[in-house]
């Protein structure tokens, strides 16, 4: 019979730390939700370039353009990681290439699809 007791109150131990424990994580994000609520949240392909291209700066204004071109021509991004062709397009729709200087901010031109804008070729000499 004592043995019934303890269980008990083990039971009733972990249901108050439970309980105690979700009150604290909710107002904790309750705290946090108004810092969160104020800064826009980046896409996850825009998270995803950065991370890819840390060493390039990519303002926003370029990243925010070529999303919205990229989704009008493919629909939005649905992927969890950034692939390598989808960077390589987007480095080729910016200022960075030919001369592939990371100390300057990138400028974004044009959504690069050879299918699309046949005629722009950042490679080409121009002597």
């Amino acid at each position: 019979m004592a043995g019934m007791k303890r269980r008990r109150w083990m039971v009733g131990l972990g249901a108050a730390g439970a309980g105690a424990g979700a009150y604290l994580l909710t107002q904790h994000r309750r705290d946090a939700a108004p810092e969160m609520a104020s800064e826009p949240e980046e896409s996850l392909l825009a998270r995803g370039l950065r991370k890819r291209l840390p060493m390039l700066i990519l303002p926003p204004e370029v990243l925010s353009a070529f999303i919205a071109d990229h989704e009008r021509y493919h629909g939005s991004y649905k992927g969890r990681r950034v692939p390598h062709a989808l960077v390589q397009t987007f480095l080729l729709s910016t200022d960075f290439f030919p001369e592939a200087d990371e100390a300057k901010a990138l400028s974004y031109l044009s959504y690069h699809d050879p299918y699309l804008t046949p005629c722009r070729n950042p490679f080409r000499r121009t002597e």
